[in-house]
């Protein structure tokens, strides 16, 4: 009596003592057996062993009793790492359920293994297969419950296909009864959770072969469930897809609460790590999105060594759950209803506990007891409805303000949002909508957020008021609506209808695309340029660290870095092979040995952390180029870096990414707004969503060659097809990601001239070199404008603020090949830049090594107590730029801030003609052992329109100099030129173009052709830089000159524009009677109301205009060409706009194409190159 037996694939047990019968079988004899429904009936397999017999494996799995309704759940280590190691009988009663961590992948896709870790077995004593299944059992017994885990940060195991799928279902099951385990736990981390409906087919296998009591938990980190979208395809909702999909099947999830940054919880709630809010508010998102509370548990560390994050003590987790369980505030979240049956919490892990006496453990089951119970199958149906496209499951219902308690628990007030302003549509193409709303500054400091819903279905959350773009697939009517949202409340929104009409069959079959745009698309709203990343010095020194050991230049102990280096640039994370497209990254320090080993190297993270520097890890190098092809490459890169992050308690990232990692599509990624490019795209993708795991304290620096930024200016390979595909490229990324971006230091070395703004060719390892490298990044520019002379918005690369720019140069005379600079020299630059643009950030060197072997560490004392003098004696941080709500009589127009900067070089008298060029006054010396350039040809096109191309005789010719009917116009160390319409200066009609190769200052004979110039307007163009004088307020404004200020000359009367109502003047000087360019360039006069800004020469102000027009002057140049004359601009009715343009000779310094052949700027070292080399 009591025995159970299996029958037809059921179990009975015998109820009545008895003999057994041919006729009395369980299904004949209902008075001997009774049927037991809470147990599945398993198989006795058999398997054939070495010889010729079989052996068979007894099936072990087992039912246990139900869940609890609130129950502790922790995670088992089947491995060694520091905490206790235990036995499976060592887990104490306080642990409901027991998940042994972790199934194996293998190298079949898709199937996973499990055996008893070795070295765990040799800690323990002999601990054998025999015993863990016995302790597996007997845990069953005594009312515990015990699954596997499969996955964890390495254990990745991709589904992506019907096979794999079928080999995961088919391994698990087999796992699964040999050890007695009742279920299986998903922890698949990174690019392993893209295969979204292949895992959910995998677990309904395994189910539907368990049965119903089947346990199937997962154990998300928080980024992946952020958008609860059941048809989202980003990897921020991967988790959440799996989660809904199989929600009538699944037990509990409970996302991992740590190792994570700041996130957006319920209603856009900005949740902060380490707080109840961050676990209340998140939890929500599942709660209200379509699972049932027995289903939702709150996962923690259990000890401050268990992660590298989101440890927070038991009264923490007791007040977030009380809060959920009974619907009451966290702090400063409220849930929008109780959830009595939440399921409980969950712990990485027991063996830490054990460290601690189990102490977290004891106190969570404490609470657990505490909770009210309330009967709820575990394998009840979801009872949340499906959602359809007009009411979707992801879309936040606005809270009534009378069902929430609106008292802090101070008894303040809780702040609500306040609605949104200034909705509308500023451009549509077709099916591509791009929209814009704005903010005032009570809403800045009230921290709301922004949530945008397309057609009724949540898409995004923003931070900032902003400007973004949305690409509708299909025609008909549309609407975009934004809520404001803050501490739980969502406010009603504002909402405007689009109309998009003729797309084609294609177009409407494609995926709709969400795209930010992140800088000065729109004029009415401009750059959100971020904030200054916290925790940082105003002036840094940053060094990169070598992480290998090489002749001349040894590895050193991370302990041993010069105290004076504020930023340790950890170099190199890489990919696992150079060139890969599939995301893997590796992370190897080869220096170590045994007397320093990783530990040691681990610690000393720590230690100088503790002294408040920061330790970054820098990816990519110049060896270590890697491009991301594909959503699961982006996935699995994202993954491999957090994991190194985490591993090493690293504070930020750094962006090195060289030779072919980022490229443009050739001429076909035109707007700087809104990359198409996929390499692009993909890195910004990847770069982000590593930033939004951490906090505002997270470091995104980028460490480009002058040839992907600055580069740009004069080619950029997104528009010019006849250049090298990746100049220019990094300017889009650093674009998209600038208010995440901490500081961008170019590396100014290595690399050929470069043309600066005032289109002159800039060396490096000269201080006009640095200075004019780094205020191409201070002012902006338009890509491509050099040649082009574009003024067009989706060129433009707004100017970054002064503390998001670092001189980047060499540490000694052997860390590169060029660029190096005295330090009397590098300070000089450092000075005369932060005098223009205070708060420049500091200097960068590669590197720490070189520093150390070469200058025994003189670089960075000699530079870091120069930068002490300016630490703290000036503001680095520049608030976002804002669009204020406008007035209803008030048009916004873009600030100053977006607007591309025009070069302006007064002279001592005001009247300007278009620069021209000047013969050489010597006499031309050819030489004959120089050779002539090789066919030259015109090449131009629309976008160069006087292009002319040679091929270079040979390799050692130093530049070339071009000539217009004998006049000189131009040089250029490639084997091009674009000129301009100027010298050309007899109007339309023929000319003589020709070119001479340059070697030890004499030339070659000159190669030459007829050229036919036509302009369309028989006469040589002139182009005028326009400079707009601004009238006196009420009290006459004057700005003080410089210490040598070129005074501009007055027009004959002088112009002047309506006063504002009540304007704030500037302290006139002595004797000013003129307007001089100043170092500091824009002053701008508050009106009474003023809500939005306008810039130089754009909006005339009427009668009720609160908008008030900053003066913009321009501090001269030392290499002033062009004159700008002073053009007067009287007030009308309705203002005309100026538009200042300037245009100079061009010089091409830079790659192009010519047929087949490729001829371009040698921006590395040829040859081969040393890892002591940062390229």
């Amino acid at each position: 009596m009591g025995n159970l037996v299996q029958y037809q694939g059921k179990v009975y047990e015998c109820t009545y003592a008895h003999t057994s019968n041919l006729g009395w079988s369980p299904t004949d004899a209902a008075t001997l057996w009774k049927l037991r429904t809470d147990l599945v009936a398993g198989e006795v397999q058999t398997t054939k062993n070495s010889g010729s017999e079989q052996e068979t494996t007894e099936n072990n799995y087992t039912v246990n009793s139900k869940l609890p309704e609130h129950m502790v759940t922790g995670y088992w280590h089947n491995f060694l790492n520091g905490s206790t190691a235990l036995k499976i009988s060592d887990v104490p009663d306080y642990y409901d359920m027991i998940c042994v961590s972790f199934a194996n992948s293998s190298t079949t896709p898709g199937k996973v293994t499990f055996e008893l870790d070795k070295d765990l077995s040799n800690a323990l004593g002999g601990y054998t297969k025999a015993q863990f299944i016995q302790d597996i059992k007997n845990a069953k017994a005594k009312g515990q419950h015990v699954i596997i885990s499969v996955g964890g940060a390495e254990g990745t195991t991709y589904i992506t296909n019907e096979e794999a799928a079928n080999q995961f279902a088919t391994s698990l099951i087999s796992i699964i009864e040999e050890y007695g385990f009742e279920g299986v736990d998903i922890d698949f981390e990174g690019g392993a959770v893209s295969g979204t409906d292949y895992i959910a087919e995998a677990l309904r296998t395994v189910r539907n072969h368990f049965g119903e009591d089947f346990i199937i938990t997962m154990a998300p980190e928080t980024y992946y469930f952020q958008d609860t979208n059941p048809n989202g395809t980003m990897a921020t909702s991967a988790y959440y897809r799996l989660a809904y999909k199989i929600r009538d099947i699944l037990t509990i999830c409970y996302p991992q609460f740590y190792n994570s940054g700041a996130m957006n919880g319920y209603n856009g709630f900005n949740a902060q790590v380490g707080t109840a809010d961050f676990l209340t508010s998140l939890s929500t998102l599942l709660l209200e999105n379509g699972l049932r509370a027995d289903q939702v548990a709150l996962g923690l560390p259990s000890t401050s060594k268990a992660a590298s994050s989101g440890y927070v003590s038991t009264d923490i987790i007791s007040t977030a759950v009380k809060a959920l369980v009974n619907g009451t505030s966290s702090g400063k979240f409220t849930a929008p209803k109780a959830y009595p049956t939440l399921r409980g919490v969950m712990t990485w892990s027991i063996n830490w506990d054990a460290t601690n006496n189990y102490t977290w453990a004891k106190s969570m089951s404490s609470l657990m007891d505490s909770l009210e119970k309330h009967e709820q199958p575990t394998t009840k149906q979801a009872t949340t409805v499906a959602p359809t496209t007009k009411t979707p499951v992801t879309e936040a219902p606005t809270v009534a303000p009378t069902t929430k308690n609106e008292t802090t628990a101070a008894g303040q007030p809780e702040l609500k949002p306040t609605e949104v302003i200034g909705l509308t549509i500023q451009e549509q193409k077709a099916g591509k909508v791009t929209y814009v709303w704005g903010q005032t500054q009570e809403q800045i400091a009230s921290g709301q957020t922004y949530k945008v819903y397309i057609d009724g279905q949540y898409i995004e959350s923003y931070t900032v008021a902003t400007s973004t773009t949305y690409t509708f697939t299909t025609n008909g009517k549309h609407t975009i609506r934004v809520t404001a949202n803050l501490n739980g409340y969502e406010t009603e929104g504002q909402t405007i209808e689009v109309t998009v009409q003729g797309l084609t069959q294609d177009a409407t079959t494609k995926t709709p695309v969400q795209t930010t745009a992140t800088t000065t698309k729109a004029p009415e709203q401009t750059t959100n340029p971020g904030t200054v990343t916290t925790g940082l010095s105003s002036r840094l020194m940053i060094g990169y660290y070598h992480t290998w050991n090489n002749d001349g230049n040894p590895f050193i102990k991370l302990r041993d870095v010069d105290k004076n280096w504020d930023v340790i640039n950890i170099s190199f994370a890489e990919p696992e092979k150079a060139g890969s497209t599939d995301g893997k990254m590796k992370f190897d320090i080869s220096g170590l040995t045994s007397d320093y080993t990783k530990d040691d190297f681990k610690k000393d993270v720590k230690s100088l952390q503790a002294q408040g520097k920061k330790i970054v890890l820098s990816i990519g190098g110049y060896e270590g180029y890697f491009s991301l092809t594909s959503d699961n490459a982006v996935n699995q890169f994202v993954s491999d870096i957090k994991s190194i992050i985490n591993e090493y308690g690293f504070d930020g990232i750094d962006i090195d990414l060289e030779q072919s990692s980022v490229q443009f599509e050739s001429g076909n990624d035109k707007d700087i707004n809104n990359p198409t490019s996929p390499k692009v795209v993909n890195m910004i993708k990847a770069i982000r969503t590593i930033c939004d795991s951490y906090g505002n304290d997270f470091i995104l620096s980028w460490a480009p060659e002058t040839f992907y930024v600055q580069l740009g200016y004069s080619f950029y390979g997104g528009i010019n097809q006849y250049c090298d595909a990746r100049a220019g490229v990094y300017l889009p990324m650093i674009n998209a990601l600038r208010d995440k971006t901490s500081y961008v230091h170019v590396q100014l070395y290595n690399s050929s001239p470069i043309t600066g703004l005032d289109g002159t060719s800039y060396n490096m390892g000269t201080k006009e070199g640095i200075v004019a490298m780094c205020e191409m990044l201070l002012k902006g520019f338009h890509v491509g404008a050099y040649y082009t002379n574009s003024t067009d918005e989706s060129t433009y690369f707004a100017p970054l603020r002064p503390d998001q720019v670092v001189i980047g140069v060499p540490s000694s005379q052997s860390a590169a090949g060029s660029g190096q600079v005295t330090n009397e020299v590098l300070q000089s630059a450092f000075t005369e830049l932060n005098n223009n643009y205070p708060g420049i950030r500091g200097i960068m060197s590669w590197s720490i090594n070189w520093d150390s072997s070469q200058n025994k560490n003189t670089f960075v004392n000699e530079n870091a107590e120069f930068l002490a003098k300016f630490k703290n004696n000036e503001p680095t941080t520049v608030a976002p730029v804002i669009t204020q709500a406008p007035t209803e009589k008030t048009t916004t127009v873009a600030p100053v801030t977006t607007q591309a900067p025009t070069t302006v070089a007064p002279t001592e008298k005001a009247t300007t003609v278009a620069p021209t060029t000047v013969a050489p006054t010597t006499k031309i010396e050819e030489d004959d052992t120089i050779p002539a350039p090789i066919g030259l040809t015109y090449a131009g096109n629309k976008d160069l329109p006087y292009y002319f191309a040679w091929q270079a005789p040979s390799n050692d010719i130093e530049n070339y100099n071009v000539y217009v009917d004998g006049v000189f116009a131009g040089s250029s160390v490639n084997s091009s030129i674009n000129l301009t319409a100027d010298v050309f200066a007899n109007g339309n009609g023929d000319y003589t173009v020709s070119v001479r190769s340059v070697k030890n200052g004499k030339m070659s004979a000159a190669t030459q052709i007829t050229y036919t110039f036509k302009d369309g307007t028989g006469s040589k163009p002139t182009t005028v830089a326009p400079v707009t004088t601004v009238a006196p307020t009420e009290k006459t404004t004057t700005v003080t000159p410089t210490e040598k200020a070129t005074t501009v000359a007055p027009t004959e009367k002088t112009t002047t524009v309506a006063p504002t109502e009540k304007a704030t003047t500037v302290a006139p000087t002595e004797k000013t009677t003129t307007v001089a360019p100043t170092e500091k360039a824009t002053t701008v006069a508050p009106t009474e109301k003023t809500t939005t800004v306008a810039p130089v020469t754009t909006q005339a102000p009427t009668e009720k205009t609160t908008t008030v027009v900053p003066v913009t002057t321009q501090a001269p140049t030392e290499k002033a060409t062009t004159v700008a004359p002073v053009t007067t601009q009287a007030p009308t009715e309705k203002a005309t706009t100026v538009v200042p343009t300037t245009k100079g000779t061009d010089i091409s310094t830079n790659p192009v194409t010519i047929g087949n052949k490729e001829t371009s700027v040698d921006n590395t070292k040829k040859g081969n190159i040393s890892r002591s080399e940062k390229l």
